[in-house]
């Protein structure tokens, strides 16, 4: 893994927000075509958009979840009672996520995105939710974290997990899978609860590192 996190140099930006819309998007979309730029690397503009999309995506999707645990006041989320949120938030989501938008606000529960970048064309991504992620979240994430290095593509890693109860784990999946795929082997992906109770998804890449492609 990669080590000597505190020789980035170039914070390229921060962002703080409760809701992704198109404004947040398109800031994504520019940081991502800026970061490409500087390393020399334009032909992957795509597949980090994609991955940098599905960690906040995930990030405002936690944050929803903790709008609907407070509504329901599920606070020991036991066996019955995790299956329940879980219910309550995915026949929520699509139809309310205006409504539950707002309600993160209300509660400020925001997502900040921080990136640096080193001389050396090291990326240090950071996605933050100021909500402290449950063990049994932790440790199901963790579990798909590990699988997913098990699988060079993405549909061989979704016939074997899936898993209904809380989705397919697929952008877990994806974010690990694609890297490889592209020929990253030395990268750091993890999700840990800091000391400040917030939820933080990292992802460091040496931007500079060439391997074997598994597919185009």
């Amino acid at each position: 893994m990669l080590n000597g996190l505190n020789g980035f140099d170039m914070k390229l930006k921060t962002l703080t927000f409760f809701d992704l819309d198109d404004l947040i998007y398109d800031k994504i979309t520019n940081l991502i075509k800026e970061i490409c730029t500087i390393t020399g690397h334009e032909d992957k503009e795509v597949i980090f958009f994609e991955i940098f999309a599905e960690i906040v995506q995930n990030a405002a999707k936690a944050n929803f979840k903790e709008v609907v645990k407070k509504e329901i006041e599920l606070n020991k989320p036991q066996k019955v009672e995790y299956e329940k949120l879980m219910k309550d938030f995915k026949d929520r989501l699509p139809k309310a996520h205006d409504e539950l938008a707002l309600k993160a606000e209300k509660y400020n529960l925001y997502i900040k995105l921080e990136v640096l970048l080193s001389r050396a064309n090291i990326m240090q991504f950071k996605c933050i939710n100021n909500r402290q992620a449950s063990k049994r979240e932790m440790d199901r994430l963790n579990h798909k974290i590990e699988q997913s290095k098990k699988y060079d593509r993405l549909a061989d890693f979704y016939l074997d997990h899936y898993d209904d109860s809380e989705g397919a784990g697929l952008g877990t999946a994806l974010i690990d899978i694609s890297l490889r795929a592209m020929g990253y082997r030395n990268f750091l992906y993890r999700v840990y609860n800091d000391n400040h109770n917030q939820t933080v998804t990292e992802l460091v890449i040496d931007l500079q590192e060439e391997g074997v492609v598994f597919y185009d």
